[in-house]
């Protein structure tokens, strides 16, 4: 469709209008060009801010944090949600302000920030009921589910999975369906309730494909991997995990959910066959990512929050794999 709109973006002679599909454009042109497209954004965002357009400049910052986000740098989008909700506020826009709240909560699970991230899932719950905005108010629960998750809160996590999946499933946001699977497959998997996390795997994975989201299916398969792992099927595990290694040896991490988990599953399988090399490999490839975002924490309470609050993290770091020495 974007080459009609453009067309028709030209008849209009509406420079709101025209920067306003240029946004659309560089998001699709993200997974091709990531430096391109952020610098279009900027760009962009300079365009909106000579016209004066609040809501504009609105709709370029929450372009620039998605890309930020989608490349793991979290402070970064957390910058610019913070920009882009002060603008929101400036217009009155209590939708896109309650999405941004869940956004800023799901990058501050990312970062181990608990607490903080619950108090913006919850501010932006209450906006989204009010307003009757039913898929935000399903983000809110599934990623208050997985602070749970990450707590060991494993019912309660569960729970609010539930209800979130309940209404995802009622608006057939399949994309979202399928995020909320794989999370109730890492609760289940931290429960041993193995049959249930296959299960929703399966699903899930099912979902990232039709739909070609290929990180997604990547963190999905990883966890199937674990799965046939704990069942004692190792030659399942390992042939789901040996098709992906080149993707996780070389850091291609862009738009997974959850890096550290994948690094910590595939690590888990290499070691039952003794893959100390691959080990080794995976192990830097992980300390690549985990330092890149350790190195922008400032604060001391950050980067506790990081290693500490987030058990991956604390597994993985926990263990010498000879990473950096190497």
């Amino acid at each position: 469709l974007l080459p009609s709109l453009k067309v028709l973006s030209e008849q209009l002679d509406d420079t709101r209008k025209h920067l306003s599909l240029i946004l659309q454009e560089l998001n699709d042109q993200y997974s091709a060009d990531p430096e391109a497209a952020m610098d279009g954004a900027l760009t962009t965002l300079a365009q909106a801010e000579a016209l004066a357009d609040p809501a504009l400049e609105a709709d370029c910052w929450a372009l620039i944090a998605s890309f930020h986000s989608r490349n793991n740098d979290l402070l970064a989008a957390l910058t610019a949600y913070k920009k882009q909700i002060a603008l929101l506020r400036q217009v009155g826009d209590r939708r896109n302000e309650g999405h941004t709240l869940n956004n800023m909560g799901i990058a501050l699970v990312s970062l181990g920030q608990f607490s903080d991230a619950n108090t913006q899932l919850s501010e932006a719950y209450k906006i989204l009921l009010q307003i009757g905005e039913r898929w935000g108010m399903a983000t809110s629960l599934v990623f208050l589910g997985m602070i749970g998750g990450l707590r060991r809160a494993y019912d309660e996590a569960l729970a609010y999975m539930e209800r979130g999946l309940a209404i995802l499933r009622d608006l057939n946001a399949q994309s979202d369906i399928g995020l909320t699977l794989f999370q109730q497959g890492n609760v289940y998997l931290r429960k041993g309730k193995l049959e249930l996390a296959e299960a929703v795997y399966t699903e899930a994975l099912a979902i990232f494909i039709a739909l070609n989201f290929h990180s997604r299916s990547i963190e999905v398969q990883v966890g199937l991997a674990e799965v046939a792992m704990l069942n004692g099927d190792l030659e399942t595990a390992y042939t789901r995990l040996a098709e992906l290694l080149p993707t996780l040896l070389q850091g291609r991490t862009n738009d997974f959910q959850q890096p550290g988990l994948v690094y910590y599953r595939a690590i888990q399988v290499m070691k039952c066959f003794a893959q100390s090399e691959l080990v080794r490999q995976l192990s830097v490839a992980f300390y690549a990512h985990h330092d890149a975002i350790l190195s922008r924490l400032l604060e001391p309470i950050q980067r506790d929050a990081y290693v500490n609050n987030i058990w991956y993290h604390r597994a993985l770091v926990d263990v010498d794999f000879d990473a950096r020495r190497a």
